[in-house]
């Protein structure tokens, strides 16, 4: 896969994660580790891992952007030489950025879309899953409600911090400058809670995520001991 494809592969990942970008981006990850000698079964887990990471870091930093826009639109809205659109087209990239970082990464107002994502991340084609086996992963009855609760508790998590980042950007946009003491204060305060939110969102999405590949593993070894009872004549032979 050529870097331009990658690099658009990873964006369309990062702002759209239920896109087929993940689906390409897991097969050439797969690929490079099977390259490296891993067997099948840990090539595929080692290639959703590895996008499970990039989407953590994703999370993580672009509040960060977001934050620095904010805090540059009001400085440049406070210096006379700088043309006045210059600061406010900087806030509505950081209002725009921060739209897209709920839509895209924290999954918000999309009800299908991280249960399409975990799908086509963990190998499985969605349009080929049985309507009633896809929507066995998602019901309150399947194996306890493991998977939906912690997606559950991931997406009121997700409100939550998107709800926080909106307020933070209209505290620093409209951010008195000129009290030097308490800016530093309200400054740190913004960054300390964009990296224990999305840390905390991390971490209730990688437990889901790991759960819905226990239960797909799981289930592909029934299928398999299945096949084996259903030829009992290959064990004699052995």
């Amino acid at each position: 896969m050529k870097p331009v494809f990658l690099m658009r592969d990873a964006v369309a990942l990062l702002f759209w994660t239920d896109s087929p970008s993940g689906a390409r981006l897991r097969a050439w990850l797969e690929v490079c580790y099977a390259a490296q000698g891993h067997a099948p079964k840990g090539a595929r887990r080692l290639a959703v891992l590895r996008l499970l990471g990039a989407l953590g870091l994703a999370t993580l930093f672009t509040p960060w952007l977001v934050l620095g826009l904010a805090l540059g639109s009001r400085v440049l809205a406070s210096d006379a030489t700088i043309a006045p659109w210059t600061g406010k087209t900087m806030l509505l990239l950081a209002w725009g950025l921060a739209g897209v970082y709920g839509r895209g990464i924290l999954q918000l107002g999309r009800q299908d879309a991280w249960f399409q994502s975990v799908y086509r991340l963990i190998g499985q084609d969605l349009q080929g899953v049985p309507q009633g086996r896809a929507a066995a992963w998602v019901e309150p009855k399947a194996s306890g409600g493991a998977v939906l609760q912690r997606w559950l508790a991931a997406r009121r998590w997700a409100w939550l911090t998107q709800a926080v980042l909106l307020a933070l950007v209209a505290v620093l946009a409209h951010l008195p400058l000129g009290l030097p003491t308490e800016v530093p204060w309200i400054v740190g305060a913004a960054l300390w809670l964009m990296v224990w939110m999305p840390q905390h969102y991390d971490g209730l999405v990688a437990a889901a995520f790991g759960r819905m590949m226990d239960l797909s593993d799981r289930a592909s070894e029934g299928r398999s001991a299945g096949e084996i009872g259903l030829n009992p004549g290959t064990r004699d032979d052995e």
